[in-house]
């Protein structure tokens, strides 16, 4: 066990050094103005959880080994079962006993399957990521599924140590499905809608999404909800009965780059293959925004007081959206001023005609003219 202790740490340790050397040569070759890069789990901190639990399995392996080489030989080890908690009379020949030994099998089960379940996601996140090369969101799909499994079975084992087993569950678990299916139909609803999630994958952790007017970006999907953090970085808690129900606007389902469009109006007279040039100077001056999609410019109407133009760019993540409006907005104003363009606002002219000081009744007479 210590020898196939430290292969495994050494394993680990190429594999995480392999993993870096990927990185470091996806993030080369995306460059800063391609597509967003995806985000790769921190290495440092996986590397000792994974640690942690090959100590934690060799230390497990070893003791069960121990026992089922030793435990014929050594009859204090089977002390244990013969003590019966359950029943207290005598029991009849081919009822359940549950004794003590049964007891610490539950015990064992309730312990690793809480270990398992919170150790086995950070190595299956390590496995995928270094052989299969899927994406973030495969591997999340993968990871809940696999913990939701391991849950399922550690409980089952410990119910069978207790005498209660899968044919005595059937009816149970028919008369709970029509409690579900009537008086807890939305916890269901969320379930089975989670259950979608996760596997057909519509929206995915990391995705930016809007969903009721609400907008942000998926950290989490759980069995009942899922949650997104929006621009404050307050946690929003979504039942997932809405993402598969409801409209939902997924940013970066297929491709994270997003178009942004800048309104713009300038006075009467003014040279409109000025503006365009203008405006396409600020796009090209402006971080962030894409050369291909080639950012453009158009002449939209003839307003009530000024000509209308419209700056369109391509922006590479959401993310980015509030820093370049911010940038072209303030390159714009900087750049219409240099060359003498104006800005124009709406005017109004109020004038009361009448003696005497104002009335309420004046506003809404005819002799008010705007």
């Amino acid at each position: 066990m210590l020898v196939a202790q430290a292969i495994t740490f050494r394993w680990l340790l190429l594999a995480r050094r392999r993993i870096l050397v990927e990185q470091a040569r996806a993030r080369r070759e995306a460059g800063e103005e391609t597509r967003e890069v995806e985000e790769f789990p921190d290495l440092a901190t996986l590397g000792v959880e994974l640690r942690r639990a090959v100590r934690s399995a060799s230390a497990l392996v070893t003791l069960l080994g121990l026992y089922f080489v030793w435990g014929e030989e050594i009859p204090a080890l089977g002390a244990l079962d013969r003590v019966r908690l359950y029943p207290f009379s005598a029991p009849a020949e081919g009822d359940f006993v549950f004794t003590a030994t049964k007891l610490l099998v539950v015990a064992l089960a309730v312990f690793a399957t809480t270990a398992v379940a919170r150790r086995l996601p950070g190595l299956l996140d390590f496995l995928l990521l270094d052989r299969t090369g899927l994406s973030a969101a495969e591997r999340y799909a993968v990871r809940s599924v696999t913990q939701y499994a391991v849950v399922t079975l550690g409980v089952l084992v410990a119910l069978a140590q207790v005498g209660i087993t899968w044919s005595q569950l059937q009816w149970l678990a028919a008369a709970v499905s029509v409690g579900l299916g009537f008086g807890l139909q939305e916890i269901f609803a969320n379930f089975v809608s989670g259950s979608i999630l996760l596997f057909e994958r519509p929206i995915r952790v990391g995705d930016h999404v809007t969903v009721n007017g609400m907008d942000g970006r998926v950290t989490n999907i759980r069995i009942r909800a899922t949650t997104l953090l929006d621009v404050e970085r307050r946690e929003v808690i979504v039942p997932n009965r809405v993402f598969v129900t409801g409209s939902v606007e997924n940013w970066t389902l297929t491709d994270p780059v997003t178009r942004v469009m800048v309104p713009v109006g300038v006075a009467y007279g003014t040279d409109p293959e000025l503006v365009h040039r203008l405006l396409a100077e600020a796009a090209a001056a402006t971080p962030r925004v894409l050369r291909d999609p080639a950012p453009h410019s158009v002449f939209k109407r003839f307003g009530e007081s000024a000509l209308e133009f419209e700056l369109r760019v391509f922006l590479c993540e959401r993310d980015a959206w509030l820093e370049v409006v911010n940038g072209l907005h303030a390159d714009i104003a900087r750049r219409f001023a240099a060359a003498g363009v104006s800005i124009p606002f709406p005017q109004r002219e109020v004038r009361l005609v009448g003696g005497g000081p104002p009335t309420v009744e004046s506003f809404g007479g005819p002799e008010v003219s705007r």
